[in-house]
């Protein structure tokens, strides 16, 4: 059992915490506490859009969404074709990639809470989900979620993304943070065959260091 922690350790905590949200005093007793508890377990937070269901289908079959992205493409989706009708046409659970959703724990997906849990819905996939508004607030999402739903630090964590890299800084503080080991999975999907996948690459930090892969 590791002693309470000293003030210049839950000093440099803060410090690190702010990388992550201003209102860290929130957190940083409950992160004091579970980093006294020992490591159990492993889990995985996983996207959905392009990861978990990929949008291949959609570019192909209507150009409008290769045109229309970001706020472009929500007002294409309830504007112009409707929720529910583009929901129907587009999601259905044959077009999930099984072999990632074998491996999901949690869905972290980020765009419009209503939207995104309707994907899932329409896909047949029931899992605990989690909707940010952005992609940057994933790693802030992963802190939250073991600090307040968990309440204990995996010894593994896996984040499974097709724009994982992109977060890569973030997660290695993370892994700093919370004293554990963090797997960054970058994955590709196949474009001829949407549901599964072409390869997957891979990043691991351990404490606050990346790991060499072999």
């Amino acid at each position: 059992m590791l002693n309470t922690l000293n003030q210049p350790q839950s000093s440099a905590l803060s410090d690190k915490l702010l990388h992550f949200t201003k209102d860290f005093e929130t957190y940083i007793q409950d992160l004091k506490n579970i980093l006294q508890k020992p490591k159990s377990g492993d889990i995985s937070f996983v996207d959905f859009d392009e990861t978990l269901y990929s949008r291949i289908p959609q570019f192909k079959k209507d150009k409008r969404f290769v045109e229309c992205r970001g706020q472009a493409g929500i007002d294409l989706v309830y504007k112009e074709i409707g929720r529910d009708i583009f929901l129907k046409d587009y999601y259905n659970p044959d077009g999930v990639v099984k072999d990632v959703l074998s491996r999901t724990d949690v869905i972290l997906t980020a765009g419009i809470d209503d939207l995104q849990r309707g994907k899932l819905e329409h896909s047949g996939i029931d899992k605990e989900a989690l909707v940010v508004a952005e992609h940057k607030q994933k790693p802030k999402a992963v802190l939250k979620y073991v600090l307040k739903s968990l309440k204990s630090i995996p010894e593994n964590i896996t984040f499974i993304d097709d724009k994982a890299f992109d977060l890569s800084e973030e997660f290695r503080l993370l892994s700093d943070i919370l004293q554990t080991k963090i797997i960054l999975e970058n994955i590709y999907l196949d474009s001829e065959k949407p549901t599964e996948v072409d390869h997957i690459d891979k990043k691991i930090f351990e404490k606050g260091k990346e790991l060499v892969l072999s």
